[in-house]
């Protein structure tokens, strides 16, 4: 999985971010997070949009959506204030960092792999879990 891959790779270097003591390391760790990091989103888009049946992939990707704008950005600046006040800067990281990995948590147990699968194939199979779950 190139998004598992890519957010764990973020993840790690949010902290090594956050407790960079040196402008050489924090430069380092911040280049490779916010590559890692913004190469997640055209990704995550994508799988997300793979995870509903055709039938209702405009309906899900539109909640996918708004549930991600809602806590990354409306919630986010608050959540982070909140954050920085209580842990400090390094624990604002590790915060992250734990966020990421819950992400990565879930796609690994609750994903299915589309790699190779015509769209067709994918919206079969998510209908099939549908129904084992219904």
């Amino acid at each position: 999985f190139t998004l598992i891959r890519f957010t764990l790779i973020a993840a790690l270097s949010a902290v090594v971010f956050g407790f960079a003591q040196t402008a050489a390391l924090a430069l380092i760790a911040g280049c490779i997070m916010s590559f890692f990091g913004i190469g997640v989103d055209p990704v995550i888009k994508i799988y997300g949009a793979e995870q509903y049946p055709t039938s209702i992939r405009e309906t899900g990707i539109s909640f996918f959506e708004a549930v991600g704008r809602l806590f990354g950005g409306a919630l986010a600046p608050y959540i982070m204030a909140l954050t920085l006040a209580n842990v400090g800067i390094p624990g604002s990281y590790v915060f992250v960092a734990i966020l990421a990995v819950i992400g990565v948590l879930t796609i690994y147990l609750l994903g299915s792999e589309t790699k190779g699968k015509t769209i067709e194939e994918v919206s079969e199979s998510s209908e099939l879990a549908q129904e084992k779950v219904a």
